[in-house]
């Protein structure tokens, strides 16, 4: 079903700061974080994937656009409808803005299940609301003003009880930092983990009461005769003024009678997202060149440069450039940072 939590353009050092849990079947096949290259014009996206349909609930691109998505809780469901995973993909796709993205979507937005589909282009601090429910009224297209907001499983901003929890709780974290950097890691254990259901007189009725109340607490598991279901991997992403992004998505699996636990945590961060800044793969495990800046000398091939200063890699410096194709995720070198730091803040496998 997921859940989101966000404050768009209200924060002194972010302009966006998202966290996002996805809900689904535990035995559905899931792709974990990673860059993607989507078409043959090289649009680059980074996220996860699923593997049945292809789509992604929560991804963003290297020109500066995200996208994120929630279902609406309905008794009917379209059958035949088109997966609601491709639309983030669309829209990091398109050239087109928020706004006119989501007209062009009207005329195609019968065809899918009910979605909560949030669309943004940094660059040009534009976001949109777009949600195909209620049936039979006209498709919502809104811009989200600043602040901070909930999206769950109805409209955005609906009073639910656990999307008011989520965003009071969002809120006392943010108060609690100030103006100062926040530590996503922990937003994500503290705010997306959980488990406190609501009073099941404060539900919506919407769906059976207690299928209600079991998806009632921001982190949801069920034990259904279809198989485990609920939270499969915890999200949040940042993106601060200066233009670095970063992407952290905690993936979890459970098999039953076994503990929860997570089964990969990938951190990835990369540099002045949307702004077309110059480029540069940096492949570490090449043949050793040296650098000419550090009295040695460098070598590139089909776009991946091979370097080693004259006294090793420790003491290298690449300034202002975003490397590419170390571990499954991408990092930032900033301005006078080495490699050594670099990969220490590598995209990490945890098993």
């Amino acid at each position: 079903m997921c859940i989101a939590a966000f404050i768009w353009q209200a924060h002194p050092l972010y302009p966006l700061l998202l966290l996002h849990n996805r809900d689904e079947y535990h035995n559905r096949p899931t792709k974990a974080l990673a860059w993607w290259d989507v078409d043959v014009n090289g649009c680059e996206i980074l996220g996860a994937r699923d593997e049945v349909a292809g789509g992604t609930w929560m991804a963003c691109s290297r020109q500066g656009r995200v996208a994120f998505l929630t279902n609406v809780w309905e008794l009917r469901h379209l059958r035949g409808a088109k997966s609601r995973g491709d639309l983030p993909l669309l829209f990091l796709k398109s050239r087109k803005s928020p706004m006119e993205f989501g007209k062009q979507l009207a005329m195609e937005a019968h065809r899918y299940n009910g979605f909560n589909l949030i669309a943004a282009d940094i660059p040009s601090r534009s976001m949109v609301y777009i949600s195909n429910r209620p049936t039979g009224e006209p498709m919502t297209l809104q811009l989200v003003s600043p602040g901070l907001h909930v999206l769950a499983n109805a409209k955005l901003d609906s009073p639910w009880p656990k999307a008011l929890r989520l965003g009071q709780r969002f809120k006392q974290v943010l108060n609690k930092h100030g103006n100062k950097e926040v530590k996503v890691k922990e937003m994500v254990e503290k705010l997306m983990k959980d488990r406190v259901k609501a009073d099941k007189t404060e539900l919506p009725g919407i769906c059976d009461l207690e299928w209600e109340f079991n998806h009632s607490s921001i982190f949801v598991e069920v034990d259904t005769p279809r198989g485990l279901c609920g939270t499969r991997s915890s999200a949040a992403l940042t993106i601060r003024a200066d233009g670095e992004v970063s992407f952290y998505d905690e993936y979890l699996e459970k098999v039953r009678g076994h503990s929860q636990e997570p089964v990969m945590s990938l951190d990835t961060k990369w540099e002045k997202l949307g702004l077309e800044k110059e480029e540069i793969g940096i492949w570490l495990e090449s043949e050793k060149e040296n650098w000419k800046e550090k009295g040695g000398t460098s070598k590139e091939s089909n776009g991946v440069v091979s370097i080693n200063g004259a006294d090793g890699l420790s003491n290298v410096i690449f300034e202002g450039h975003v490397s590419k194709g170390v571990g499954q995720g991408s990092n930032v070198i900033n301005g006078l940072a080495d490699l050594t730091e670099a990969m220490e803040r590598e995209s990490t496998l945890l098993c």
